[in-house]
């Protein structure tokens, strides 16, 4: 066999997922010799997603069209950079690391209130869709009325703004998800002796994103030694004299072959 290659890419931008290295079969066996070994591995590759954020720049001053800019009031738009960092390091990274269901806004309508006019407040939070997220089912924001408008001033634009529940755009559900089909490796790099195998549990956002567990707080969490390829494994005899065996409690030990080089 030759040796292994480097470990993949990881099939998740964030979250857990897995990866899997590579080797391949230099010369078969013969005569009764050992079988060749296994030729791909995968373990559990994991990067929080909490490890991108956004970050944005202060809002520039709101512009007004050019219509309005002599009398110096009305309805404009104001901006602002927004970047999805990594958290660590502070490097600049592609928008789909960050959850696009948190961007901050870029780009803002703004109002200049001219003498005399309604003024009111900025939008508030979208209200929450219920969790069944029928398309039936509406959310809602709203603004404070900050000055009434005067007899010769700009009546009040609306101040409640109505939107439909839209699975995977405006709510979500969320499922607990579990890595199983997992290679089991050897103990500190050893080409031999104990290994185990290691596994992920973690929920998920309908649209595919891995989310903090609290999302998934309804659901009852499962265990990967169930329903799965895992299980409890029996006390491992010592390889050595003095040394203790291991038992894995939620991941699956099992005893590693030595494999053998034949001239």
């Amino acid at each position: 066999m030759s040796d292994w290659n480097e470990w993949g890419v990881c099939n998740r931008l964030c979250g857990p997922g897995i990866h899997h290295r590579y080797r391949s079969i230099e010369r078969n066996a013969t005569n009764g010799g050992r079988p060749c070994g296994e030729t791909v591995q995968t373990k559990v590759c994991n990067t929080p997603c909490n490890s991108f954020q956004w970050t944005t720049d202060p809002w520039s001053q709101c512009k007004l069209p050019d219509k309005d800019k002599q009398k110096g009031c009305g309805e404009g738009e104001m901006f602002r950079l927004v970047k999805c960092i990594h958290v660590n390091t502070g490097i600049e990274m592609s928008e789909e690391y960050c959850d696009w269901t948190i961007r901050p806004d870029g780009v803002n309508l703004c109002t200049i209130a001219c003498p005399g006019d309604c003024v009111l407040s900025g939008w508030s939070d979208w209200s929450p869709c219920p969790k069944d997220c029928l398309s039936s089912q509406e959310q809602q924001r709203t603004r404070l009325l900050l000055r009434s408008q005067s007899p010769t001033g700009a009546n009040c634009p609306i101040a409640i703004q109505t939107q439909p529940c839209h699975l995977n755009f405006t709510c979500f559900k969320y499922s607990w998800k579990t890595i199983t089909n997992v290679s089991c490796l050897p103990l500190g790099g050893s080409p031999c002796g104990e290994g185990m195998t290691v596994g992920a549990v973690y929920c998920e956002r309908s649209d595919g994103r891995t989310v903090a567990d609290r999302f998934c707080a309804d659901h009852p969490k499962p265990n990967p030694l169930e329903n799965g390829a895992t299980s409890i494994a029996p006390w491992i005899a010592p390889l050595k004299a003095g040394r203790r065996g291991t038992r894995a409690v939620l991941v699956t030990t099992q005893v590693y072959h030595a494999e053998l080089t034949r001239p």
